[in-house]
């Protein structure tokens, strides 16, 4: 096997303290195993404004997702859930068209709020909002998959951070500091159609796993420092601003984008807004850059459709670091 030395720098990696933030989901909370670490959690925030008033645990990221979906089918009593998949992202206009046509067959619109599944793409003005009045209108529920940005976008994830609230949210390891750990939660009169309230049966053995749970409460703990989430999106704009100008300066096709602590980066004229622009970028390019770089000692997202994230732990010699080391890796592609 090839002798590969241990990157000095990794973006892709879920850092225990960048995870929790001070608004969080715990208070109110029921979980499915009530251990000692559990009751903590609750107990220590009961005063705070929460992100979610009601939360149960699961411990994968597939039941974190069709947990809720079911719950929401139970709930909305209809057949479909709606996928945010690329020609829904796109425009409010589908989403429209999609009630229009099959209306009473959809149960829930789940999505991304900010995408993390084809880099980094913010939503587009008002679409949020536009999804919110839609799903309201049509009495269908509206779920935010927040498995990237809870906790790295802003203290109440990216609902907090564009005023819009969800029905329901699915939260992945990031509630429990990297621990192997989800939960999903929401309004009240939903999440009660869980057992033993409701017909809708969860369960799992490392569901609420008190470990997991205790290393959520330390990461919550250590996100409350004052200015934590100021200094991570400056953290962050300072690499992607960075690794631009090192672009420029090689001549070389190349944006970034960002929003807190998740950014993307594209080898592509501007960034994009839609899956079909994700699409377009050149992913050959980023092939290139992403092995120069782990060479160099830096680990980035392995896939051009992945976010990136920056922890707590990422210093200023860090982001100089990985700077510099992009800069030498695009003066060398750009001489082929």
């Amino acid at each position: 096997m090839q002798d590969r030395r241990v990157p000095d720098v990794m973006f892709r990696t879920r850092v225990r303290d960048e995870s929790l933030g001070g608004d969080n989901p715990f208070r109110n909370s029921f979980f499915t195993l009530c251990g000692p670490g559990s009751r903590t959690c609750a107990k220590e925030n009961v005063a705070a404004p929460a992100l979610l008033l009601n939360t149960t645990n699961v411990e994968t990221g597939a039941q974190m997702i069709l947990s809720p979906l079911y719950l929401g089918q139970t709930y909305a009593l209809q057949a479909r859930a709606l996928r945010d998949l690329g020609r829904y992202q796109e425009s409010i206009a589908a989403v429209e068209k999609a009630f229009t046509d099959r209306g009473t067959q959809i149960a829930a619109v789940i999505v991304e709020p900010v995408v993390g599944n084809m880099g980094c793409v913010p939503p587009a003005a008002g679409y949020l909002e536009a999804l919110r009045d839609l799903t309201a209108r049509h009495g269908a529920l509206l779920i935010f998959d927040e498995v990237m940005t809870g906790f790295r976008v802003g203290p109440q994830g990216a609902q907090g951070l564009y005023g819009v609230k969800p029905d329901l949210t699915t939260l992945g390891k990031v509630v429990g500091g990297g621990m192997p750990l989800g939960a999903f939660g929401g309004r009240r009169d939903i999440m009660q159609k869980i057992a033993p309230l409701g017909p809708v049966y969860q369960a799992g053995t490392l569901s609420g796993n008190p470990v997991a749970v205790a290393a959520g409460l330390a990461t919550l703990k250590l996100v409350q420092a004052p200015g934590f989430y100021d200094r991570l999106g400056t953290v962050t704009k300072n690499l992607v601003d960075g690794l631009e100008q090192a672009a420029r300066e090689s001549n070389l096709r190349f944006c970034a984008q960002s929003v807190g602590g998740m950014f993307g980066v594209y080898f592509a004229a501007r960034p994009p807004h839609t899956y079909a622009e994700v699409m377009q970028c050149d992913r050959e390019a980023f092939n290139r850059f992403f092995h120069a770089m782990l060479t160099e000692g830096v680990y980035f997202a392995p896939s051009a459709f992945e976010a990136g994230f920056v922890s707590s732990a990422h210093s200023v010699g860090d982001i100089d670091a990985t700077v510099a080391a992009a800069r030498r890796v695009f003066s060398v592609m750009t001489k082929g």
